[in-house]
């Protein structure tokens, strides 16, 4: 355990030097231009994967690689049209020529959302000492969540649980932050090995510290889905330099993580700060809305941040749980995705853990208030393991507050009062 002087040092000296040396050498918008001239292909349900394979070398198209989803009962297929018209390979397929595919579209763009130009931040004491800085979980009525629990005296049945699809989680082991992680490794084609866990840049820690750091232990943050418990992470990994990710790797990920629900602890929330750049963005694909689909069927929600490119994103709320980003004032920050679409949390100026040796930063983005979603569901569901991620979401939003705006900001004292004292759960 280190003691005030120590952290404190850690604040002051290793957050300006350290932190600011590994900023400058992992840029932390990592991005990763799709396979050139490539399509995705997801087929039916229950469909003939290896006739549908036929079909599009039939078409002259050759098949690069396969994603199975053993628990949705599909594939998604990366294919190259031999002759690099990938439009027209989309229209031929998309035009029915075969019952066994499901949707065709052009790969799209990955890319991790936030905004890293992080300044260090100065203190470091005992208590969650950045805690008064933590103006997101103020206005998300989170700490008079927690006085109503300890005025009705429940504490957490069981530790919150939360995966997270980024550039990895290292530890941070001050005061066991957070120390529970378990790492799976998907970059560059791997289909989720067992390994160490370690950040390939400084980003997934960061999105992983604002759900996972473990509340009132005299250290750094408190985490929103921390009361009385460490948090339990499932962390796969998809980036092997914390710059660059490859959409088919995101793909295997998430496929994976619907999958093997059983490694990950359980049914759950998933957490994906990654979006495209561009229109279409990830909620858009109707390859990333099968998986969140089969994901739903079996009790899992993916929550994903809406993106960082000021886009209007006309794609309709589907299967999975979008989040923009709120400033200080509870209006949208002026870089964050919209559209059709409702859910939101603070996204701007949010304290984080991250770096080696781990350091208090600052920082902006969709990366960030998409957690604070996540978090909040995997708060609710320690206190009611025998749940679900599905139907605490649909809590967490249907007691959400109203922006003037119409928007919905989580207010976790009425969700947890609801959860518990109603049993909406």
């Amino acid at each position: 355990m280190l003691n005030a002087v120590s952290l404190k040092k850690i604040g002051q000296t290793a957050a300006r030097l350290s932190a600011v040396l590994l900023l400058s050498i992992f840029p932390l918008m990592p991005s990763a231009e799709a396979a050139n001239e490539t399509v995705l292909v997801c087929t039916q349900v229950g469909g003939d994967v290896a006739a549908a394979k036929q079909t599009l070398a039939d078409a002259g198209c050759t098949v690069l690689s396969e994603i199975p989803c053993v628990s949705g009962g599909f594939s998604i297929l990366q294919v190259r049209p031999n002759n690099g018209d990938v439009h027209g390979a989309i229209a031929k397929f998309n035009g029915q020529i075969d019952p066994n595919i499901l949707s065709t579209e052009a790969t799209f763009q990955s890319k991790l959302t936030g905004f890293f130009n992080w300044p260090p931040r100065r203190t470091c004491v005992p208590d969650d000492p950045d805690y008064p800085d933590q103006y997101a979980l103020s206005a998300m009525n989170w700490n008079d969540a927690r006085c109503t629990l300890r005025l009705l005296g429940i504490s957490q049945r069981g530790p919150a649980r939360v995966t997270l699809i980024d550039s990895g989680n290292a530890p941070v082991t001050a005061g066991e932050e957070m120390t529970n992680v378990r790492q799976y490794n998907f970059a560059g084609g791997v289909n989720g090995t067992a390994e160490t866990p370690f950040d390939s840049g400084l980003h997934g820690t960061a999105v992983a510290s604002v759900m996972a750091c473990r509340t009132n232990n005299a250290t750094f943050l408190a985490g929103t889905a921390s009361h009385n418990l460490p948090v339990k992470v499932t962390c796969c990994r998809i980036s092997n330099d914390g710059a660059s990710i490859d959409t088919m790797d995101v793909l295997r990920a998430m496929t994976w993580c619907v999958d093997n629900q059983n490694l990950r602890g359980g049914p759950g929330v998933i957490n994906v700060s990654i979006n495209n750049p561009t229109l279409p963005t990830f909620n858009g694909s109707a390859v990333i809305q099968e998986i969140a689909k089969a994901a739903r069927k079996q009790g899992d929600l993916f929550v994903n941040g809406s993106g960082n490119s000021a886009l209007v994103d006309p794609s309709p709320e589907l299967n999975l749980r979008r989040v923009q980003a709120y400033d200080e004032n509870n209006a949208v920050a002026s870089f964050s995705n919209t559209g059709p679409f409702k859910a939101g949390a603070p996204g701007v100026n949010i304290a984080v853990v991250t770096g080696t040796p781990s350091a208090i930063l600052t920082a902006s983005g969709t990366s960030l208030s998409g957690p604070y979603w996540a978090g909040g569901i995997a708060f609710l569901q320690s206190f009611v393991p025998w749940s679900n991620a599905v139907r605490l979401d649909n809590i967490l939003y249907r007691t959400a507050d109203t922006t003037p705006e119409g928007n919905k900001i989580p207010n976790f004292n009425r969700a947890i009062t609801y959860t518990l004292l109603f049993g909406w759960w």
